[in-house]
């Protein structure tokens, strides 16, 4: 789904923050809002028994906050806080980001070579995204995230083109429940809030809503008449910190794909 442009020049997004509240003289920003419980430093990933490679690596500045992550060894943002900043080399051209009065993301702008690509996120009064707007090369993709409670219960994305009515593009519902413990967001979770590979480091990161309270063990996934069942296990570390992500995918025309995500501190 993303535009994707393969350049390594990097992209200023300015960000205009709106804080009501909590604002402090040295970032901008309130430095709490952005401290890390939990300073998380690479997540590797293996498939099928392989040899686990990097899929994301953070720095943190001495207050906490993160200032780097690379995203599968090529994607980099950089994150400054005096004023919100990030640095990208994901999309091309001119970019603007806004924050809402919670300090999360709520939109972006991003100019590539062609049409403009921007994301719009939405949050209910418990600081969870519920509503991500995509619109690439004049194609609006939304994602509605629905709640129950402290947990997710489904999302469903659906696709409007020119005059054409909304489409089904792709659903996820889940089942099972388990604490999340250091209420972090986990990979698969992150990739069904984004549905866009580009966004999932931003979502790991805190920038992008607070995480879930409970994590589902099993996510179905339907995109047409094909389904993926995905059962999850999670482990965690004394401090309560997630240590290891392990998915296993049933697929529709067979056969099972393995994947451990690893979470290195």
């Amino acid at each position: 789904m993303r535009s994707k442009v393969l350049s390594y020049a990097l992209v200023l997004i300015s960000a205009v923050v709106f804080f009501t509240s909590c604002e402090d003289n040295d970032s901008g920003a309130d430095i709490s809002k952005y401290a890390q419980k939990y300073c998380l430093k690479e997540i590797t990933v293996s498939v099928d028994d392989d040899n686990p490679t990097s899929l994301i690596k953070l720095d943190y500045d001495e207050n906490k906050r993160i200032f780097e992550i690379e995203y599968s060894g090529i994607d980099l943002y950089r994150i400054s806080y005096n004023p919100f900043t990030i640095l990208c080399n994901e999309w091309g051209g001119i970019s603007e980001l806004l924050l809402n009065d919670r300090g999360y993301i709520s939109k972006m702008v991003f100019r590539n070579e062609g049409d403009p690509f921007s994301i719009s996120i939405e949050y209910d009064k418990n600081e969870h995204p519920i509503s991500v707007t995509r619109i690439i090369d004049g194609v609006t993709y939304t994602t509605t995230i629905v709640w129950n409670g402290d947990g997710i219960e489904s999302t469903k994305t659906t696709i409007l083109s020119g005059n054409s009515d909304n489409n089904p593009y792709m659903d996820h519902s889940v089942k099972g429940k388990v604490k999340n413990q250091g209420s972090q967001w986990p990979t698969s979770m992150a990739q069904l809030i984004a549905e866009d590979d580009g966004m999932v480091p931003l979502v790991i990161g805190g920038f992008i809503g607070r995480a879930p309270e409970y994590l589902p063990t099993e996510v179905i996934s339907v995109a047409g008449q094909y389904s993926v069942t995905t059962k999850i296990n999670y482990s965690f570390n004394v401090d309560g910190s997630l240590s290891k992500e392990e998915g296993e995918e049933i697929r529709p025309w067979g056969g099972k794909r393995k994947l451990i995500m690893n979470y290195l501190y």
